[in-house]
């Protein structure tokens, strides 16, 4: 849990020493937690359209259209994190998937996970 609310946090902050602060932790520990997830990112999205990883500004734009979704249809993605560790594990969820108008209307059952999150099972 502790991964997931610090990616909340930088999000909502903007700034990693404004984030450590908020939470009481350390300046390097939001740093850590940010690397490592950066890493598992690029591991998953090397398998994703053209394999690039998404920078800040489509990354907000993203939680932006999930937190739309939510409001607007009731249903949408969530983060996942291992039970066991807190770890950030990637998301799931359903969605409309707007990005493949051609399918429309149709709801998409989706879901990334980093490799520690697609074989932890429980």
């Amino acid at each position: 849990m502790e991964e997931i609310k610090i990616f909340l946090t930088v999000a909502e902050e903007l700034h990693f020493s404004r984030t450590a602060e908020r939470l009481g932790i350390s300046r390097g520990r939001v740093t850590q937690a940010v690397k490592k997830h950066e890493r598992l990112i690029a591991e998953v999205m090397r398998w994703i359209r053209d394999g690039s990883v998404r920078d800040e500004h489509q990354t907000r734009g993203g939680i932006q259209a999930w937190e739309s979704e939510w409001e607007s249809e009731g249903f949408g993605l969530f983060a996942v994190e291992i039970r066991f560790t807190g770890e950030l594990a990637g998301f799931t969820g359903i969605s409309v998937p707007n990005f493949l108008p051609e399918a429309l209307p149709a709801v998409e059952v989706g879901w990334r996970l980093g490799r520690s999150g697609g074989t932890a099972g429980g």
